[in-house]
């Protein structure tokens, strides 16, 4: 009975894609996912400074950021009789949520939430595909009741996200995920740099690459950062 609520789009690799590029397209701007806001003209005269203005000190407070990762294997995908693809099926991810001046290193295991597709009994739910899937669900609920339950977290880093952590995301949202949560990338060059969660229309996290701000392999990163 359980499985049957997390079964795997019929859809193949190919058309997902195309209809992750199709959102894209109608979710790139607009104040609400898939919405392009109308644009009105402003007829007020604009008045041009003949100084340049003091800067004015703003102080912001650092707030809290969750850092998140999945672990994925290669799966055969059949296409036809004579196309198979691999592709990759998360099996396991996790967070961490980090606060400000907090000792990374005296963070204890206990703190990181972790989930896996093994902790659905395959008794329950047969397919590996389909635990994938019910195992991103829990991630991303728990999630979503974190950055609801405290309002100063908004912002979700994974490492590469913008390679293969994201596209694996827009895959899910696209499909099984689809009517419950919404995105709205933020695309340049091709590339990803940030995809917003929506939830009935309101913003619950942004997800962005901190590869982008950290350009290393986490194996230097850690080398660097964390002390023996």
């Amino acid at each position: 009975m359980e499985s049957s609520l997390y079964k795997e789009s019929p859809q193949h690799s190919n058309e997902i894609a195309s209809i992750i590029w199709q959102k894209i397209g109608s979710g790139i701007s607009g104040d609400e996912p898939g919405i392009i806001p109308e644009v009105k003209a402003n007829k007020k005269n604009h008045r041009f400074s003949d100084h340049i203005p003091a800067l004015k000190k703003r102080t912001k407070n650092i707030r809290p950021i969750i850092v998140a990762d999945m672990e994925t294997v290669l799966i055969n995908e059949t296409i036809n009789e004579s196309h198979v693809n691999e592709i990759h099926v998360p099996y396991a991810a996790g967070f961490l949520v980090v606060n400000p001046g907090d000792d990374i290193d005296a963070k204890h295991d206990h703190e990181i939430e972790t989930y896996f597709s093994e902790d659905h009994h395959i008794s329950l739910i047969p397919s590996f595909q389909d635990r994938s899937n019910r195992m991103l669900l829990d991630f991303l609920e728990r999630l979503a009741a974190v950055v609801t339950a405290k309002k100063d977290i908004r912002t979700i880093y994974f490492h590469n996200f913008s390679r293969f952590d994201g596209i694996l995301l827009m895959k899910y949202l696209t499909t099984i995920g689809c009517g419950k949560y919404y995105f709205k990338p933020l695309l340049r060059n091709h590339r990803l740099y940030e995809l917003r969660v929506y939830k009935s229309n309101k913003l619950l996290f942004r997800l962005r690459d901190s590869n982008n701000l950290l350009p290393q392999s986490l194996d230097k990163l850690a080398k660097v950062y964390v002390h023996n």
